[in-house]
């Protein structure tokens, strides 16, 4: 909206073809970008992501307050506002220029607060993807990350040798670490403050602090890349794998600052072309220097190139707009104080995920690294599908139920999101180890495919205790408004992870590491639970866990029983036998009173207002 014509207090609402709003406005509003800083909010407590639109203070409908308009409209106010809602997906969209729009609005507000739960806003959040329109600019990303991910796992695992994926997988790891060490901090921070560098006129500041701070850092990489390949005893291969990561990490950060930067700036089309073409490219170019024989170091090789040759696109323009700015060592100290407990957080997931890797490889070798690391990618990333949907709706609803109704409240918001998680990620859990043979066959190159088998099983139990920890217990932290305690609560694992694997790996080798991983992951659960009671005590669903297990265990019996032909078809079999009976066994003890909840959230969507 143009600066001069502002309304604060909306006397006047938007209305189509508003002479207020800018060209750039008009996209914003059109992609619904304009709802996407709303994040923020709800990152600092002011916001939900389920709840009654906000609507500005005196907001005027004609001559009259909205507000006067109907006697409930103070109901709106009960619970936080949120970046959408129960009026959103029946309709109830943009402006309420009319008295009948207004009631219409608070009449579906008010139904929402009442019945307000976890799986209604679960099924508002679901309901919303079709309403949305810049947010679906990034499925075009979310689809080839997704395809990418699985053609990674199924064409590199038969193009390269053990070896080679094993030398994959460690410089990979290695990419991770030094980009979240040295240069995410300021990723995130060019994301975070550029809505506010902007409204100031400060962006030529921000930019040229932010790429100096950026600079300072990234000359620590060559020191680390010297260090690596010149002091440790590595092969040629493992050396030249881990020479292309490290020259990846520079470019790709570099044009990750890019992406970020139009992301905030709202530039949909520009920072998911930049992402679709870093990702498939990458990908696509790999696969060449791998089937040409660069071995390990292909799919590194490829990511980068591909990342440098955007970065002669975008580089120049990004740069530029650093004319006429300065370093600014106040805003250096406000980035560095946002950036860098988002980066910590970042390195201890990593060091939980990737110190197993590096310690393979130095007792076992890159080829044991390499099974380790195809089962592995196998079993998280089916999981990680579940329980980032899940924590979509978790986490919002269960702030919303402490801010409503208090520490009662909350417990019983949070048993029903507990009962429900287990009910869904504890059978998918033991699905995935169940199929773990055929998906393997469909999926890992025959030369990794008898370790991948043992490897599944085992990955799926630590991504079931990953994903609850992560997306249940750590909540608590939140809640309790007691963040520091979540940087313990996560280093604790880490080393656990660390000290398990340097004590078992020797003895049992990738056993070792696959009882270390999994013992760790369960001691990050524990973790979590005893610290987290300190900050927000979460109640713990014992016994839907019990009866969870316990149809968990038939599933099981009535897959083990079936036969094993082998492919598409047995994967097909064993998950449609195993699904029927555990939904079977559940629905029949009604176990959390699951039928009653299914069917009615069948019918809410027909529900009049």
């Amino acid at each position: 909206m143009r600066h001069e014509m502002a309304d604060a207090r909306a006397a006047r609402q938007i209305s189509a073809n508003d002479d207020r709003v800018t060209k750039v406005g008009k996209f914003i509003r059109k992609t619904s970008l304009d709802e996407l800083p709303q994040l923020f909010n709800v990152l600092r407590g002011e916001m939900s992501i389920v709840g009654p639109r906000p609507h500005a203070v005196g907001m005027r409908t004609g001559d009259v307050e909205s507000a006067k308009l109907v006697e409930q409209y103070a109901h709106r106010h009960r619970m936080k506002p949120g970046v959408t809602g129960w009026a959103a997906i029946n309709g109830s969209r943009g402006p309420v220029d009319t008295p009948e729009l207004v009631r219409e609005r608070v009449a579906l507000d008010v139904d929402y607060i009442e019945r307000q739960s976890f799986w209604l806003d679960l099924y508002i959040i679901v309901m919303t993807i079709p309403c949305l329109r810049g947010v679906l600019g990034y499925l075009p990303v979310n689809i080839a990350q997704g395809v990418v991910g699985l053609l990674t796992i199924v064409l590199f695992t038969r193009v390269l040798t053990p070896e080679e994926y094993g030398a994959y997988a460690l410089a990979f790891s290695a990419l991770s670490l030094t980009q979240t060490v040295l240069l995410t901090w300021s990723e995130a921070a060019m994301a975070r403050f550029f809505a506010a560098r902007e409204e100031d006129g400060r962006l030529p500041d921000h930019f040229a602090t932010l790429y100096r701070l950026w600079g300072a850092c990234a000359l620590a990489t060559p020191v680390i890349a010297a260090i690596v390949l010149y002091v440790l005893p590595l092969d040629p291969p493992m050396k030249v794998a881990l020479a292309a990561a490290f020259a990846a990490v520079i470019v790709k950060s570099l044009t990750k600052l890019s992406q970020e930067r139009r992301r905030a700036a709202g530039e949909v089309s520009g920072a998911a072309l930049l992402d679709v073409v870093q990702t498939v490219g990458g990908f696509a170019l790999g696969l060449i220097l791998a089937l040409v024989g660069l071995g390990g170091a292909a799919p590194l090789l490829g990511m980068g190139a591909i990342s440098l040759l955007c970065l002669v696109f975008v580089l120049p323009t990004d740069l530029g707009r650093m004319r006429g700015g300065r370093f600014d060592r106040a805003m250096a100290r406000d980035y560095a104080t946002y950036g860098v407990p988002v980066a910590l957080s970042l390195i201890l997931a990593l060091v939980l995920s990737t110190t197993d890797r590096f310690l393979l490889a130095a007792y076992l070798g890159e080829a044991t690294v390499g099974v380790y690391h195809a089962g592995y990618s196998l079993g998280s990333r089916t999981l990680d599908v579940v329980f980032i949907w899940l924590g979509m709706a978790g986490g919002p609803a269960l702030v919303s139920a402490l801010e409503r109704g208090g520490p009662t409240a909350l417990k019983d918001a949070a048993r029903e999101q507990a009962a429900f998680m287990a009910l869904l990620t504890l059978p998918a859990a033991t699905g995935l180890a169940l199929v773990a043979p055929s998906l393997v066959e469909l999926m890992v190159g025959e030369s990794l495919r008898a370790g991948a088998v043992k490897v599944v099983p085992w990955i799926a139990a630590s991504g079931w205790l990953s994903g609850v920890t992560t997306y249940y217990l750590l909540q608590a932290f939140t809640l309790g408004r007691r963040t520091p305690m979540l940087i313990a609560a996560m280093a604790i694992p880490a080393l656990a992870n660390l000290v398990l694997n340097l004590l078992l790996i020797p003895r049992f080798g990738l056993d070792g590491a696959l009882w270390a991983t999994t013992a760790s992951y369960g001691v990050g659960a524990v973790a979590a639970w005893a610290l987290g009671r300190r900050a927000q005590c979460l109640p713990i669903p014992w016994d839907t866990l019990a009866k969870a297990g316990g149809a968990c265990v038939l599933m099981a019996a009535a897959v083990l029983i079936l036969p094993s032909p082998g492919g598409i078809l047995e994967l097909i079999l064993k998950a449609s036998v195993g699904a029927a009976v555990y939904g079977g066994v559940v629905l029949g003890l009604n176990v959390d009173g699951l039928r009653g909840k299914l069917s009615g959230l069948a019918r809410r969507k027909a529900r009049p207002a």
